[in-house]
């Protein structure tokens, strides 16, 4: 709960079709306490890139904390997917404890049960282009895939390596995010120290050239499935 007195939603720079909105939750109409936010990454710190995302989400649902109580102790239910990788730590973007961070086989049928299972409200996928998207979503269960398409109601696609136009949803951090950031790649233990080294590189090259803005496409939660 660090970030409940360390981050404001107006530290975040969030835009909305080129019109900075005040928080995450005016991207979701609707926006509660109760939503559940889901992210899927396929390497352990992939998720460092949804940082921004992730923290304004959790920012969002401390200030529907504060609306109803000025002392609270209460952490979002929002998780982390890794499928197919070994489990990051994510506790410094609050994605705690740390069953919240869930390992689960790369598998569209499997990977779409652990997130109905949990609920998600909010979905949030990184774009994979070597993926057959057809083959992947024509292995969905019926079920499987009715029951997310009746429970989700927003989801978003963070394509990191393509700053792509039709991102309609850009949203920056701060000194205080990239903080958070070289904790989650210091503690993350499943990781070799080349791979370690490698994330910090990268991401303090990022800070270096102004490569932050999360890029993302709101998108059908029917397409969704496709980037499973």
């Amino acid at each position: 709960m660090h970030s409940s007195t360390e981050l404001t939603s107006s530290m975040f720079d969030i835009q909305s079709d080129g019109r900075r909105v005040a928080s995450f939750a005016d991207l979701c109409p609707g926006f509660t306490a109760q939503d559940r936010l889901g992210i899927i990454i396929r390497q352990p710190l992939d998720a460092i890139w949804n940082s921004a995302l992730i923290l304004a989400a959790v920012t969002a649902f401390y200030d529907e904390q504060r609306k109803a109580v000025s002392d609270f102790f209460i952490y979002p239910d929002y998780f982390i997917f890794h499928a197919g990788c070994p489990v990051a730590e994510y506790s410094m973007f609050d994605i705690w404890p740390q069953h919240k961070c869930i390992s689960v086989e790369d598998n569209p049928e499997t990977l779409l049960q652990a997130v109905n299972d949990r609920a998600i409200s909010i979905l949030v996928l990184n774009a994979d282009e070597s993926h057959e998207r057809e083959s992947r979503e024509s292995s969905l269960q019926r079920h499987t895939r009715n029951a997310a398409l009746n429970r989700i109601r927003h989801a978003f696609l963070c394509s990191r390596h393509k700053r792509t136009r039709n991102a309609d949803v850009r949203i920056k951090g701060n000194e205080i995010v990239e903080k958070y950031v070289e904790q989650v790649i210091d503690q993350t233990v499943n990781i070799t120290q080349p791979e370690r080294d490698a994330a910090r590189h990268e991401r303090r090259q990022a800070v270096l050239t102004g490569g932050l803005m999360e890029c993302y496409q709101r998108i059908s939660v029917a397409e969704s499935l496709l980037h499973l």
